[in-house]
């Protein structure tokens, strides 16, 4: 608007030029001549216009004419001209932009008006010698010494052979527009600094069409965005697509904030990388500008969710704890009452075959009610078992020594088809409990294995020793802190899906086929462990066979020498390598990534092997670790390592599993002598693991 004034005050100047020069030559030729005293000559009507302008109007003249464009030296021209071109004539308005009366005014040179600031003065003068006109905005002092904004046009005066003379000017005072602008600019400053001072992520979009049209930096830190990007930015790219995340959805609801409603809801977005998290979302009607817009706040919600869903699976697990006591105290009751019953058909059943002779017909009979009440009796142990109800002898066992004497039997009971693999680990730590319950775990677990092999195949018995820290029972609320004795048993069967496995203890449960089982030797497994204050683990997937985790404490009256060593203490180790971590279990992922960060490593966290050779490639230095989970959707642990080592040789590896070691093994995803940690694992375990692997 400015520039479009400015050539109109060109145009007019110049005719006004024009005209004043024609008036001179006309009142030079007739200076003779009377004019009417009522009629106004031009030259009247020119000093009229001059002297009542409200623009600031005014000449400078120069002491002798300078051959600007034809000069040599224009720096000495330039020092001349600002020495000596002096203003001549100015009307009020000039007068009363500076504060000046006439004679102030009259006679100063540019060195003069721009006294505060010479250099950008010569600037302007040399601009406006080359050009012949000039439209300039320059800051000027008034005659007191305060600052005032003038937004000018000149234009050259020259004389016939083309030198410059002076020039003629025309000024308006914008010093309250400069002022109301840079107020503006205060403003815009101040609501930029806070706005981008504000944590939580800032949105300013379209009422109408909900296009984005702001946002602040901690979006951009959050959503991992340059500004550059964000025009073309829309809430779709910013969101999971999938129902209720949807672009619809959002348009829906910036359609109901826009009629003033302010709405406060959860969403789940997605980063730029591709990595999704949940937030806490504030949309809200306000004005800015004279315009209606859409704010949204944005806080990431992602530690609260978490928080929540590990809080969620504790009570799960509590609830499981809660229920499994309660059907245990039922069975309990129902075993104590039916073993009474038991007793008695036993006893009057024994009675009766006492008294009769073995060729009559009755006598088969009683020998049935017999069979069938001791099958009972049988079922009824077991469910004293669950309940942890059964009469025990706790004794001091060596682990190693009690499941070496069972490996006999324990071949006879799954067949020659089936290969048991005996695999004890040295020193084991020793563990209070009565040998028949041992007895009782281990041939539950192995004809549960030998039911879940087809035809051929293997199961596994190893032993350890663990040590459960403070970090890890925090997540799992049915463990203790302390030394533990592992009995693990794995088999390479049919394996279990996740409905099944939520059941797998429960009494009565089975998939079994009709006849096959009664649903209690996991739940005497679990019984029994839980009454020697342990804990179980399975591990299973359809197709890849289970690993059952029997956690037995560590007895902790007074230790054999050999036993010393498996107490004592792993110092904590810390280190600042970049780690790639792999692990298809959200949950697991996270607290595995928690655990490697408190040591000091730099933790990139993917969910699936894809993921991870992206994180590989966009990562701009050396990874010096790669730990991956074994059976992963996509490809196995052993297939991204080779991946990955192929193309960074120096990367090494450590494999995680729920699976035993040996397990892994045998179904040839790991090969001899690879590192291998094995889940669950403590995290200074983990800790060491992880040094003793990087060296």
């Amino acid at each position: 608007m400015f520039k479009a004034l400015a050539a109109r005050l060109v145009v007019l100047l110049e005719a006004l030029l024009r005209l004043l020069i024609a008036l001179l030559h006309r009142i030079k030729a007739s200076l003779q001549v009377e004019q009417p005293l009522d009629v106004p000559t031009s030259e009247d009507r020119l000093d009229m216009f001059f002297s009542q302008s409200l623009t600031g109007v005014f000449f400078m003249m120069l002491d002798k004419p300078i051959a600007w464009h034809d000069a040599a030296d224009k720096e000495a021209l330039l020092d001349y001209a600002m020495a000596h071109q002096r203003i001549t004539k100015a009307n009020q308005a000039m007068l009363d932009q500076y504060g000046a009366q006439e004679a102030e005014l009259l006679g100063l040179t540019p060195n003069d008006l721009y006294a505060h600031d010479l250099a950008y003065g010569r600037s302007v003068w040399r601009k406006f010698f080359d050009r012949g006109r000039l439209h300039v905005e320059s800051c000027e002092q008034r005659m007191d010494g305060t600052p005032i904004f003038i937004e000018s046009d000149y234009i050259c005066l020259y004389d016939q052979q083309g030198r410059i003379i002076g020039h003629f000017g025309v000024q308006n005072d914008i010093s309250e527009r400069k002022w109301a602008d840079e107020q503006l600019k205060h403003s815009e400053r101040t609501y930029r600094a806070i706005f981008n001072a504000i944590t939580d992520a800032l949105f300013i979009h379209d009422a109408t069409t909900g296009q984005i049209l702001d946002v602040n930096d901690s979006m951009l830190e959050m959503f991992g965005y340059e500004r550059t990007e964000v025009p073309g930015l829309s809430v779709e790219d910013l969101s999971t697509r999938v129902f209720p995340y949807t672009n619809e959805q959002a348009n829906m609801l910036i359609q109901r904030a826009a009629t003033g409603e302010t709405l406060v809801f959860e969403w789940h977005n997605r980063k730029k990388n591709g990595e999704c998290f949940y937030s806490e979302n504030i949309l809200k009607l306000v004005v800015i500008a004279g315009h209606e817009r859409i704010m949204a706040i944005v806080r990431d919600i992602s530690e609260r969710k978490q928080a929540e869903e590990e809080q969620a699976k504790l009570h799960a697990q509590l609830a499981h704890a809660q229920k499994m006591d309660s059907v245990g105290r039922l069975a309990g009751g129902v075993a104590h009452d039916f073993n009474n019953k038991l007793s008695v058909i036993l006893g009057y059943t024994e009675m009766a075959l006492e008294q009769v002779d073995r060729t009559h017909p009755v006598f088969a009979d009683l020998q049935e009610i017999q069979r069938a009440a001791d099958r009972s009796t049988a079922l009824t142990r077991q469910l004293l078992a669950f309940a942890r109800k059964q009469v025990i002898t706790p004794q001091i066992l060596d682990l190693n020594e009690t499941v070496e004497k069972m490996i006999t039997m324990l071949q006879r009971l799954i067949g020659e088809n089936i290969d048991l693999v005996w695999l004890p680990t040295a020193n084991l730590a020793p563990i209070k409990m009565d040998p028949s319950q041992i007895d009782q775990i281990l041939a539950n677990l192995c004809v549960n294995a030998r039911d879940a092999i087809a035809d051929v195949g293997r199961v596994t018995i190893e032993t350890d020793t663990v040590i459960f820290d403070h970090a890890y029972c925090a997540h799992h609320a049915e463990v203790t802190p302390g030394v533990y004795v592992l009995l693990a048993v794995s088999d390479n069967g049919h394996g279990m899906d996740e409905e099944t496995l939520k059941h797998a203890f429960e009494p009565f449960f089975t998939t079994k086929a009709q006849g096959r089982g009664t649903g209690l030797g996991l739940a005497t497994v679990y019984g029994v462990v839980r009454q020697n204050n342990g804990f179980v683990h399975v591990y299973s997937e359809p197709g890849r066979g289970s690993t059952f985790r029997v956690y037995l404490p560590q007895h902790q009256g007074e230790l054999p020498s050999v036993a010393a060593d498996t107490a004592k203490p792993t110092p904590v180790v810390y280190g600042n390598e970049t780690i790639l971590l792999v692990e298809d279990e959200p949950s697991i992922l996270v607290m595995v990534t928690k655990m490697i960060e408190s040591f000091g490593y730099v933790v990139l966290a993917a969910q699936n092997p894809s993921e991870a050779m992206g994180l590989a490639h966009a990562h701009p230095s050396p990874i010096d670790l790669l730990i991956t989970d074994v059976i992963m959707p996509e490809m196995n642990g052993r297939d991204l390592a080779h991946k990955l080592m192929a193309e960074y040789p120096n990367m090494k590896h450590l494999f995680i599993s729920g699976y035993t070691a040996n397990f892994i093994a045998h179904h040839g995803v790991l090969d001899a002598g690879v590192h291998f940690i094995q889940k669950p694992f403590a995290i200074t375990d983990l800790a060491t693991k992880v040094r003793e692997v990087l060296g």
